[in-house]
């Protein structure tokens, strides 16, 4: 039995300055899309760690977006520092 692949993990560290700030974030190359980049997915963690919320293909491609008029987890957010995880799926 062989272990399972590790996927590619990259974190962002956000911080929210004030109570009742939104927070969007979305994974795009330089043209505005996600060719070339498999089948990234997004996370917000807490400071803790916690998950708050992810997404997987939102945008309605396999882009992954974060958004707030679509998610109430990412508005009314109480200040302090939030983390964005991105992996790759495939």
């Amino acid at each position: 039995m062989s272990a399972p692949a590790m996927a590619d993990k990259d974190v962002f560290s956000v911080l929210v300055g004030m109570d009742g700030m939104a927070l969007r974030a979305a994974v795009l190359n330089a043209a505005g899309n996600c060719d070339g980049l498999g089948d990234p997915f997004l996370r917000l963690r807490d400071e803790a760690g916690v998950e708050l919320t992810a997404d997987d293909d939102g945008s309605g491609t396999l882009c992954p977006l974060l958004e707030p008029r679509r998610n109430v987890r990412l508005r009314n957010l109480t200040a302090g520092t939030y983390y964005v995880e991105v992996t790759a799926l495939g």
